[in-house]
């Protein structure tokens, strides 16, 4: 099946990351850069976007920790709604936050986030089919292996919903005997692939062989069909 549009959803800006080392990312989407602690964050997202009304900016929280981490890292938005919020660990707190690189309480980062909604409403429209892509790496502090029910979950969500196909990779080394760069397929139906990386380092150029070779032989993407910026918009 030829694909007309990539997109990230998630678990973290990983994904987004080596979509756009790969030359597959054409045009920001709303959850390249969003941290989702769980498959449910991720529907509950695309049913509601960014309610404003529900998110803690860390620019407003006068506390010397998050301001110390606000100038280290930047500015980051809390949903009240999924996210880890603890006046005792302001730390982890800020850490957690969903949107990790963005600061919702600044018309620009609000205008950015209106018009990646939209282009999911576009793309949504046309029936343009679509590749889902959600990456994850179990090691990291608050990710874990994601459940076959939750992918099943994801799935049947986002197939009730656009014309597409998801896939679901998640990193890390499965089996020392095998080289670390290699993969296996666990699933694979009509809606879904689902495969494992035997590595998990973090770093793009660890993981290209690999990534590259499952969007080239399993998915089959034919870079020159995909969509544009100024086609979404």
């Amino acid at each position: 099946m030829s694909y007309s549009v990539i997109i990230s959803i998630g678990m973290r800006c990983y994904t987004e990351i080596y979509l756009k080392q790969m030359g597959y990312k054409k045009f920001s989407c709303p959850f390249d850069a969003i941290f989702s602690n769980t498959i449910d964050d991720i529907i509950y997202l695309f049913e509601n976007r960014i309610e404003y009304d529900k998110l803690i900016h860390t620019e407003n929280i006068k506390h010397p920790i998050i301001q110390q981490l606000n100038e280290k890292h930047g500015l980051r938005t809390i949903h009240t709604q999924f996210n880890y919020y603890n006046e005792h660990d302001y730390s982890r707190t800020y850490h957690l936050a969903t949107f990790a690189h963005h600061n919702l309480n600044d018309d620009a980062a609000r205008g950015h986030y209106d018009r990646c909604f939209k282009r999911l409403d576009v793309i949504k429209e046309r029936g343009a089919k679509t590749l889902f892509c959600l990456f994850n790496h179990p090691h990291l502090e608050s990710n874990r292996c994601l459940s076959f029910e939750n992918i099943c979950k994801m799935k049947a969500y986002l197939s009730r919903h656009y014309h597409c196909h998801l896939l679901v990779v998640e990193f890390f080394p499965y089996n020392n005997a095998e080289h670390h760069t290699g993969y296996k397929m666990v699933y694979q139906d009509e809606g879904l692939t689902y495969l494992f990386i035997n590595n998990g380092n973090l770093e793009y150029e660890s993981q290209k062989s690999a990534l590259n070779h499952i969007f080239e032989h399993v998915i089959k993407v034919d870079p020159g069909k995909l969509l544009t910026y100024e086609d979404v918009i």
